[in-house]
């Protein structure tokens, strides 16, 4: 949410929680719904791509490989087509050199020897030359996958004659590889902001999902900060989402008291803008493999009905994971929106067996606004983060 990192004219479409400081992401996942992550690609399993967003750490997240558009391995091969069938694949082939994707639908096999302010020098096969930054709209190089627009990666990414051309080594200057890129202090900077506030994203992640189960009275407070902070705006939008799995979490649970729940669905109805307006989309897929069946309620009502799940199942996990964070759009009133994207896991078992199972990527729609706020000091605006509406982008039954 709210974060394009800017390079230039070329704006670093980094949208998932990956590898921050020295830690460099090894592949990048491309995805048909819009949207990268960058991780390490560790297998596959019942249809999904797992993955580790983060090398130092244990977890694991997953994507249906129905969405995977393309996934571009360390050495800088695109793997299209049927990427899942390619991760025994990765890392394997001779290491490729930096690929310039142009806005004519060319692409430059080369070297980026340097980074200016607005335009890079290059090396190709027939000489040096430089490549103004409006020319370009995307790049593959080193640790770098950027795009200047996500419509240009699932248009490159799914051309099979322009992956060709991505791959082609032969087309590479010699000697490539052996000199790195070396960048003007404008070009570096959103290197640096972009680990800075890919880490506070991931310490919110962190800290956040530890709700008591009763909270009383329900917090309905306004008026989080004076001065508008996309990083701390953004920290917050992902707290409260991790609030709302947590919230789901006790809902669902049959071994809770039926009162306790009913709290939790007041506490998660406070997170929306307005329960009773926003609306949020569920989905199930059909036994028999059918389409898959989706229908849009408002947010109070879905979590109503949450409180149902103990009747029909003994057990039931709900789970998000792999949360990304989109570009925030100012708003002609304005307010801000932006949208987190996640990976929610469901599970209903009856007697130890599992019954119905899915795994659906869904969009957050986040809202920041500001609110007149009495103080002793008189009114004051202030600003703070809301849920709205909540979308069913793929789902795939396990």
């Amino acid at each position: 949410m709210g974060i394009t990192y800017s390079r230039g004219s070329i704006a670093t479409l980094i949208i998932g929680l990956a590898f921050t400081g020295s830690v460099q992401a090894q592949h990048t996942i491309i995805k048909k719904s819009g949207g990268q992550s960058a991780g390490k690609v560790v297998g596959i399993a019942a249809g999904l791509l797992r993955y580790q967003l983060d090398p130092t750490s244990d977890e694991v997240s997953t994507w249906p490989c129905n969405d995977v558009l393309a996934i571009i391995d360390e050495r800088l091969v695109v793997h299209a087509g049927n990427p899942c069938e390619a991760v025994g694949e990765l890392g394997k082939a001779q290491r490729n050199c930096a690929s310039l994707l142009m806005k004519d639908g060319s692409v430059v096999k080369c070297q980026v020897t340097s980074e200016l302010d607005t335009y890079r020098k290059i090396r190709t096969k027939d000489g040096e030359r430089t490549e103004p930054d409006d020319d370009v709209v995307g790049i593959i190089n080193g640790d770098e996958v950027d795009f200047t627009d996500m419509k240009f990666a699932l248009r490159f990414m799914s051309d099979a004659n322009t992956v060709r051309m991505i791959n082609d080594v032969s087309q590479c200057p010699s000697g490539y590889g052996e000199v790195g890129t070396t960048r003007s202090a404008k070009k570096n900077l959103p290197r640096v902001e972009a680990a800075q506030k890919k880490a506070a994203i991931a310490r919110a992640k962190a800290n956040s999902g530890t709700v008591p189960v009763v909270k009383a009275p329900v917090d309905t407070s306004r008026g989080l900060m004076e001065e508008f902070d996309a990083e701390k705006l953004t920290a917050i939008g992902v707290d409260k989402v991790r609030r709302l799995e947590a919230y789901m979490k006790v809902i669902t649970d049959g071994k809770v008291a039926q009162a306790a729940r009913a709290e939790q669905c007041k506490q998660a109805d406070a997170l929306f803008g307005d329960a009773y307006e926003n609306k949020v989309q569920s989905s199930t897929v059909p036994a028999d493999g059918g389409p898959v069946r989706t229908r849009s309620v408002i947010a109070h009502d879905y979590l109503t009905r949450l409180l149902t799940m103990g009747k029909k199942y003994s057990k039931v996990e709900v789970e998000f994971a792999d949360l990304q964070i989109g570009e925030l759009e100012m708003q002609p009133d304005g307010s801000y929106r932006g949208i987190i994207t996640v990976q929610q896991r469901f599970a209903g078992e009856v007697d130890g067996q599992l019954v119905y199972g899915d795994v659906t990527v869904k969009h957050i729609e986040i809202t920041i606004k500001q609110y007149d706020k009495l103080t002793p000091e008189g009114m004051k605006k202030f600003w703070d983060v809301f849920l709205g509406d909540i979308s069913v982008v793929t789902t795939q039954r396990i």
